[in-house]
């Protein structure tokens, strides 16, 4: 393994491991991403330090993006990495995306497919 690897390794398990399971937070306080700025900054420092590697090696044509939640917190949280002449947003095209299961504890590596595109053409046609 190299150095690099070992570092991408212990940026993503930082995450897993701090990333609350929804039995660890209190249901009726609701928490929110802004409860955990700890969490948003381990995403960022990972993010970085993905987009900073990838491009290193496949060039600058990469965009990285995360997410684990929008007000509320994420049940599976990702940080996802896209080609930016295939797409930049993980609603369309196909990208792969490191999946956080906050439960067990895993990290997942997959290649994934938006949705929304998809969506939108099916209601606004006749398939």
């Amino acid at each position: 393994m190299s150095p690099g690897d070992s570092a991408l390794a212990s940026h993503l398990s930082n995450i897993a491991t701090a990333y609350p399971s929804p039995g660890d937070v209190d249901a009726q306080t609701a928490p929110t991403v802004g409860d955990f700025p700890e969490i948003q900054e381990l995403f960022r420092q990972a993010s970085q330090f993905i987009e900073a590697h990838v491009t290193s090696q496949l060039g600058d044509n990469w965009v990285v993006d995360y997410g684990f939640g929008q007000g509320s917190m994420a049940h599976i949280p990702y940080i996802a990495v896209m080609r930016d002449d295939v797409t930049h947003s993980v609603k369309r095209g196909v990208y792969v995306v490191y999946l956080f299961d906050p439960i067990e504890d895993r990290i997942f590596l997959t290649l994934n497919q938006g949705s929304a595109e998809l969506s939108r053409l099916a209601q606004s046609s006749d398939l």
